[in-house]
């Protein structure tokens, strides 16, 4: 049998040195390329660090005793009282508060029995500004931090600190009825966070543009940081011990009701 024995000059094309000059040209301008894009990719910024409270106010690490024991605040520190009445079921109101409290009160929520303490602190310092503070502890320890006076310039310092948050933001169209005649009118609601409720500590700062049903523009604005965790045992512990009191209520209201039929 005879094998025909192609060379590899007859298989393969032959390149011209021209050729072979415009290929080593391409070579180096993509090694080139390469290289100027990698001088160029930015660095990795540094990343922020995690909520840990507001101010010297730490979220599950300050506690009442440290401030009666060490700290001056202590002794602008009004304790609120919230224990529930065992005849009637009620407990404080919003209303008990001035206005400096009682609209930061709606957003931080009242909270009821022995795990439970709250406390108002007026005029505290941040960045020489005087802010209003509502803090929520549980077993006595620091869990939640409430203020309506999250001014732009406390706003920039804590971005500076923690980033700038992530931003979710909607418009609503609603109908409204005033003295002059009916309006459409748009509310924007705004709120950015930090963190997430799976988080160690979260905060929340929420602003909103709405309007009464008389078109009278309303805002709201507060800013929040707690611990998820940590807030909803203590919302179990007060939803449990409202809901024993009024058993133990309605209990006594029967019992009385039985005796009188006697």
């Amino acid at each position: 049998m005879n094998y025909r024995i192609l060379s590899l000059q007859n298989r393969i094309p032959m390149i011209s040195s021209k050729t072979l000059y415009k290929i080593g040209a391409l070579l180096i301008l993509f090694s080139i390329g390469n290289s100027l894009f990698s001088q160029t990719k930015p660095a990795p910024q540094p990343k922020k660090p995690s909520p840990t409270g507001f101010g010297k106010f730490k979220i599950g690490k300050t506690t009442i005793q440290e401030l009666a024991e060490t700290d001056s605040t202590y002794t602008w520190f009004m304790k609120i009282d919230n224990k529930i009445d065992t005849t009637t079921g009620t407990g404080i109101q919003y209303s008990d508060f001035g206005d400096e409290f009682s609209t930061g009160l709606i957003y931080s929520g009242l909270y009821y029995g022995k795990n439970a303490k709250m406390g108002l602190v007026k005029d505290y310092k941040i960045n020489e500004e005087a802010v209003d503070l509502i803090l929520v502890f549980f077993k006595d320890t620091l869990t939640q931090i409430t203020t309506t006076d999250f001014s732009m310039e406390i706003r920039e310092q804590w971005s500076l600190k923690y980033g700038d948050g992530l931003m979710t933001s909607r418009n609503k169209v609603i109908k409204c009825n005033s003295k002059y005649g009916d309006y459409s009118e748009t509310e924007s609601y705004t709120t950015v966070t930090w963190g997430s409720p799976t988080s160690k500590i979260q905060a929340i700062w929420e602003f909103d543009i709405y309007f009464d049903s008389k078109c009278k523009k309303q805002y709201m604005d507060y800013f929040i940081v707690n611990s998820p965790s940590r807030m909803k045992l203590l919302e179990a512990s007060s939803t449990k011990h409202v809901s024993a009191i009024q058993l133990k209520i309605e209990e006594k209201k029967k019992k009385q009701a039985l005796d009188s039929d006697l």
